[in-house]
């Protein structure tokens, strides 16, 4: 009788969600923009590691999604010398401390909700978007 209630189970047990991939590369094919869009879905939370930010357009989702209550938390390398992108997002409420515990923090990446994972070695900047050839990979719910 158990060999038969498991059975049933799994065959019409409702199938897991499967992850989804997105990616986008550049010089300019739409990786900031698939950033901001990954940072538009947050509810809840967002949390930011980043080497380098100078990007407006990611500053400023990440400021929209405070304003609507998503708790954005940052950390951002401790040797970036360019300060007014992250002196935006703290006049807007949105706290940048830095890490100098290595030599470079490297990261570049951001969670969402704790379900979304957005890397890849793109740099939350301007260079990066316009300039270099970088990529970018988002992984929902995996």
């Amino acid at each position: 009788m158990l060999r038969t209630v498991l059975f049933f189970l799994l065959i019409y047990a409702a199938p897991a969600q499967a992850a989804t991939i997105e990616n986008a590369f550049s010089p300019q094919q739409e990786a900031t923009g698939l950033i901001v869009k990954t940072i538009g879905e947050a509810h809840r939370s967002i949390e930011v590691a980043a080497y380098f930010f100078t990007s407006y357009p990611i500053a400023k989702a990440l400021v929209v999604a405070h304003k609507r209550g998503v708790d954005v938390r940052l950390v951002i390398d401790g040797h970036q010398r360019y300060r007014r992108v992250l002196d935006y997002l703290a006049r807007h409420g949105i706290r940048t401390p830095t890490n100098r515990r290595y030599n470079i923090m490297h990261d570049k990446f951001i969670i969402v909700d704790g379900r979304t994972l957005e890397t890849g070695s793109f740099n939350f900047t301007r260079a990066a978007e316009y300039e270099n050839a970088e990529n970018v990979l988002v992984v929902r719910d995996s």
